[in-house]
């Protein structure tokens, strides 16, 4: 079985040992990822070209698409891979991918085993630059993965300052921070962490410096619930509650919905593009800046 683990930088495994040199080619590897993802692990050639050869002609691209499935299929099994008329079909015993264990693990809750999995963002730093269908679909892919892991490391780290955890909460904070340094539930869960551990000053430091971050990214202001918990740490009189949990959110379990077309073909979903400008938390429009945000760490255990 080809195992991938695509929550972070990208590793891919056949039957445990490391996949051989051909099946990591980006294409071959492209390709085995958007069919596994796919509703029912389906998709047809034509998605395949306009995916990942949208840039050929069509006779090349459907020799482009012949070598890269007969070369997957060696690897996968003959039949494991499966193809009638245009539709290509893999089965599920023929790959295995973090995520569907991330998605288990959300459905039940189950935290702790959760925040393992997730060491960054879906294929941090994997690109294919002649590959523009791809590229959309990732960026796509990349949001709702990040969501996700966003979602199940903060209700880790919730879990563990509601029971009084500090040191518990660390590990999935840090990765929490790590994937999206603008997320406020994130800062929250870090304030909190540090008001439980006496040190208010410290919590107040680490807001400044998101409000500044903030401010220079422009995209957002401050939600109600950062606001009220930074007015509790202001106030020395004011002892901060645990637990102050975010209200729970529904689980988004839905696949992210984008199929490629070959060129001259209107895309059923076009990847997110950017937005009007929004207001930054002091009321003023955004503006983008060059240097480094700066990241507070929590301490290692």
């Amino acid at each position: 079985m080809i195992r991938f683990q695509t929550l972070g930088t990208l590793e891919v495994t056949l039957d445990g040992a490391e996949a051989p040199p051909e099946l990591l080619w980006k294409k071959n590897v492209a390709l085995l990822l958007y069919i596994a993802r796919a509703p029912k692990r389906r998709c047809t050639r034509e998605q395949l070209i306009g995916l990942l050869w949208p840039d050929k002609d069509d006779a090349a691209a459907r020799q482009s698409v012949r070598e890269a499935i007969r070369m997957v299929r060696h690897y996968v099994g003959e039949e494991q891979l499966k193809s009638t008329a245009d539709v290509i079909q893999l089965l599920d015993s023929a790959v295995e991918l973090d995520t569907d264990q991330l998605e288990t693990l959300i459905q039940r809750r189950d935290w702790a085993r959760a925040t393992p999995l997730i060491n960054g963002k879906f294929l941090e730093g994997f690109k294919i630059s002649d590959a523009s269908g791809f590229e959309d679909w990732l960026t796509i892919e990349r949001s709702h993965w990040t969501g996700r892991s966003l979602d199940a490391l903060l209700h880790h780290a919730e879990e563990r300052l509601d029971a009084g955890d500090e040191h518990g909460a660390d590990a999935p904070l840090r990765k929490a921070r790590d994937i999206d340094p603008l997320s406020q539930r994130a800062l929250r869960a870090m304030l909190r962490r540090l008001a439980a551990a006496g040190d208010r000053s410290g919590a107040l430091r680490v807001f400044d410096e998101f409000l500044e971050d903030l401010e220079r990214d422009g995209t957002a202001a401050l939600e109600p619930e950062t606001r009220a918990l930074v007015e509790r740490l202001r106030s020395p009189s004011v002892e901060i509650a645990l637990p102050t949990r975010s209200p729970a959110r529904p689980a988004q379990r839905a696949r992210p919905d984008w199929r490629p077309r070959r060129p001259g073909r209107r895309a059923s979903r076009r990847a997110p593009g950017r937005g009007s400008r929004s207001r930054n938390a002091r009321g003023r429009p955004g503006r983008h800046a060059s240097r480094p945000r700066r990241r507070h760490r929590v301490p290692r255990a």
